[in-house]
């Protein structure tokens, strides 16, 4: 499959042992391996090394002009250029998703760049912009992605609605706000499904393939349920009627 022509960049996907294996080739950005690297997202993707070096039997030496194995042992993210949101403002979402996928701690200065940047967002395509945020909170813990999302301050440029839920209270005796147990709420349609052969027997593999069903690129149910569960409260709000209808409309303005 050819996905990109600037640079060409191909996929060959196949599969071995029921395992889905994608491998990617990509001609140089730039006019040598180390101008290609340094254009990379972060540094931890910025490593290369001799592909014939894995089949040969020889100590493979890693070329790591931008200190990625080093990031990668201390557990952090990094860009590879004070530049790099510039050149491709996804990259500020891609951030979010790789730090939760890998386990890693973006460092300062890139969290200070995403906050000054992230404006740059809104000249991202709609769909590239669902694919990362779907991705994002596809993961276990997703009530912590967006709590960094939040923190960062992408989540009201993204989903201006979740403003609502920011400035209510829901009083006594709950003690949370609308804000926090919107986010609990999130937590526990993990939870349900997670524990779905005990609350519901009989129906574990039929609910396992309902929610993880993909309905459009990169969007299964499940992710669907962790969104409504965020915002079922907004049709509280003046405009809104109901907590679907904000979904859908959440929906609707990433396409």
């Amino acid at each position: 499959i050819r996905w990109s022509s600037d640079p060409p960049n191909y996929r060959v996907i196949f599969y071995r042992k029921n395992n889905r294996i994608e491998v990617d080739f990509s001609g140089f950005r730039g006019d040598n391996l180390y101008q290609d690297l340094a254009d990379r997202d972060f540094t931890v993707n910025a490593i290369a090394l001799m592909v014939n070096e894995l089949f040969n039997g020889a100590n493979l030496k890693l070329y790591d002009p931008l200190e990625g194995k080093e990031d990668l042992q201390k557990r952090i993210l990094r860009t590879t250029s004070p530049h790099s949101f510039d050149k491709d403002p996804l990259r500020i979402l891609r951030a979010i998703r790789i730090a939760i996928a890998r386990n890693l701690t973006i460092d300062f200065k890139t969290r200070e760049e995403i906050y000054r940047q992230k404006e740059r967002l809104r000249l991202v395509a709609a769909e590239r912009i669902r694919s990362e945020f779907f991705k994002t909170i596809s993961f276990p813990g997703a009530k912590d992605s967006l709590k960094l999302l939040e923190e960062l301050g992408l989540l009201s440029l993204l989903i201006p609605e979740t403003e609502y839920l920011k400035v209510r209270d829901m009083g006594e005796p709950q003690g949370l706000s609308l804000w926090e147990h919107s986010l609990e709420t999130v937590r526990w349609c993990e939870r349900v499904l997670d524990y779905r052969g005990e609350i519901f027997p009989g129906f574990q593999e039929n609910l396992k393939v309902h929610f993880y069903e993909e309905i459009e690129a990169d969007v299964d149910r499940y992710c669907l349920l962790k969104l409504g569960g965020l915002l079922h409260d907004c049709e509280k709000s003046s405009q809104e009627k109901g907590g679907r209808n904000v979904v859908g409309k959440v929906v609707r303005r990433f396409k």
